[in-house]
């Protein structure tokens, strides 16, 4: 019988194939597995720069949302009628570090229109078409400016919710010889013609002259009912500017409906008094060369006062202390004898109140309701919507005017205070349109 022997270092056919498997399948899976893990690397790498890209632009529409409110702030301070804007400010966290940057610009909503929103405040003719709105557009950057990698606007209108004008009536304003107007005006009166006068000859004719953050412009209804003695081009500084009835003023109804006058039991009659707490009375009568104070609890605290008549004698003084505001309501007529001081902070020189300190509410009727005689002082607020505010001769005021109707006689002038009605603060939002 033959044997085989057959030599163990030798493989056969059947282990060779073996083998060749065993290798072929480890470099398949070696390949399928780094597929894989290339795969997910780069679809770890996407999501990545995807998140940071999203971190970025979250960044930046919050640096521009910091740059919109970084503005409505300063619409609402001081020189809120004239500010346009700042570029580069940045804004950090609360550990100090820099997140990112906005630039910011305030224009004039004429036209109005996002991608073209009007001239600069601080230009000649101011906002004349839309005196109490302003259009915000607010950049943010992140990291920087110069190399940003997100960058997102926000654009918003926002309107004022003080007046806007020295003088605005529902109805005629008049103005006699060498009377001055600091400030814009308006009459809502489409029935009345003219519905703005301004009289005098030509070395005295009446102006109406740029003051309070305003370019001093007349605003009247659609073709604009304004007389001018001589000429509106050299008497009205900001222009005549024609708009449709009901735009000017605020709502008539609406500031009837805001407020209403009680009236009292008790009769003040006195020489000199001091009210210091919110209290309700019939009439208040001061005698000539008598002081009346109101005197506040302090800065941010109002004292409201509810009176029936309010007559002041001549060469009186009514004053406002304390740093706080006052509201008076008036169910009749409010009269202020010649030579007297309204709405002044010391008995010793007129010092005169900012309008936000003082307020006026009149519920009367009659033409006038509110009068003030001639060579007086006064400043605040007026609010008259059912009757007529009377300015008589060599008159020198400050504040705002809101009346049916409004007379200035002769050598009288009134200087708009921005701050008169809640102030020329732009903190009302209209719209809100993010930009990516």
């Amino acid at each position: 019988m033959r044997h085989v022997i057959r030599s163990a270092c030798c493989p056969t056919r059947w282990g060779r194939q073996s083998a060749g498997f065993v290798t072929i399948s480890a470099l398949m899976i070696m390949l399928v597995v780094t597929t894989m893990a290339v795969l997910a690397y780069t679809s770890l790498l996407g999501e990545t720069q995807g998140e940071v890209g999203n971190q970025e632009a979250v960044g930046a529409l919050a640096a521009a949302e910091a740059g919109a409110n970084w503005a409505v702030n300063k619409l609402s301070a001081s020189g809120a009628t004239t500010y346009t804007g700042d570029t580069g400010q940045t804004v950090s966290s609360a550990g100090g570090s820099s997140i990112g940057v906005f630039d910011v610009s305030v224009t004039c909503d004429d036209p109005p229109t996002y991608s073209t929103p009007g001239v600069s405040p601080n230009s000649a003719s101011g906002c004349n078409t839309n005196p109490t709105t302003r259009i915000v557009t607010a950049t943010g950057y992140v990291p920087t400016k110069s190399a940003a990698l997100g960058k997102r606007t926000v654009v918003l209108q926002v309107t004022a919710t003080g007046l806007g004008f020295a003088l605005c009536a529902w109805g005629p304003l008049t103005f006699n010889q060498q009377d001055t107007v600091y400030g814009n005006v308006g009459s809502d009166d489409s029935i009345d013609h003219p519905s703005i006068s301004l009289q005098g000859p030509a070395s005295s004719a009446a102006a109406i002259k740029a003051g309070g953050g305003t370019p001093g412009a007349a605003y009247a209804v659609t073709t604009p009912q304004v007389s001018c003695s001589q000429s509106c081009g050299t008497q009205v500084a900001g222009g005549v500017q024609a708009k449709t009835a009901g735009t000017i003023c605020p709502s008539q109804t609406q500031t009837k409906a805001s407020f209403t006058c009680p009236v009292g039991a008790t009769n003040i009659t006195t020489s000199g008094t001091t009210i210091s707490s919110n209290s309700t009375w019939n009439s208040v009568t001061l005698g000539a060369n008598s002081t009346l104070t109101f005197q506040t609890a302090g800065p941010g605290t109002v004292l409201t006062v509810h009176v029936n008549g309010f007559t002041v004698g001549q060469g009186s003084k009514v004053l406002v202390t304390g740093g706080g505001s006052v509201v008076l309501t008036v169910n009749g007529v409010m009269h202020i004898n010649q030579s007297s001081w309204f709405g002044s902070s010391s008995a010793a020189s007129w010092t005169a109140v900012p309008g936000s300190n003082l307020t006026v509410e009149s519920c009367n009727t009659s033409t006038p309701a509110v009068k003030f005689d001639q060579s007086s002082d006064f400043s605040g607020y007026y609010v008259v919507p059912s009757g007529g505010f009377e300015i008589n001769q060599a008159q020198n005021a400050q504040g705002a005017i809101l009346a049916a109707s409004i007379l200035m006689d002769k050598t009288s002038s009134f200087t708009y205070d921005s701050s008169a009605g809640g102030g020329s603060t732009y903190n009302h939002l209209v719209t809100w349109l993010d930009k990516p």
